[in-house]
């Protein structure tokens, strides 16, 4: 199960989003309107990864796929996650290290 939360702020320029859960091919349909939206409304916003039960190669690819539709548009995005240790270590692994901008603490 996945769940997103967007929270605008007062200018609406700015958008945070925090998305917890399964960020997999079975719900990332659930998080690529949201975040579509979010990139045509927004100048600039933040992900927020927190409790990622599982993240898989179509979670990767919806993340990157937004990265680089950002940068298209000259929006500023920020990714951050929550790792546990053996996925940070499978995403360095598979030349991934820099899906996210940082972990989250």
């Amino acid at each position: 199960m996945i769940n997103i939360e967007v929270k605008a702020s007062e200018n609406e320029k700015v958008a945070n989003i925090i998305v917890q859960g399964d960020v997999t091919l079975r719900w990332v349909g659930e998080i690529k309107a949201p975040l579509i939206d979010a990139l045509k409304k927004y100048q600039e916003f933040k992900i927020n990864f927190v409790n990622m039960t599982a993240l898989d190669l179509a979670g990767v690819q919806t993340i990157i796929a937004l990265k680089k539709s950002a940068k298209q548009e000259q929006k500023k995005i920020t990714t951050l996650a929550e790792l546990d240790e053996n996925t940070e270590q499978l995403l360095i692994n598979n030349g991934f290290s820099k899906l996210f901008d940082q972990e989250k603490e």
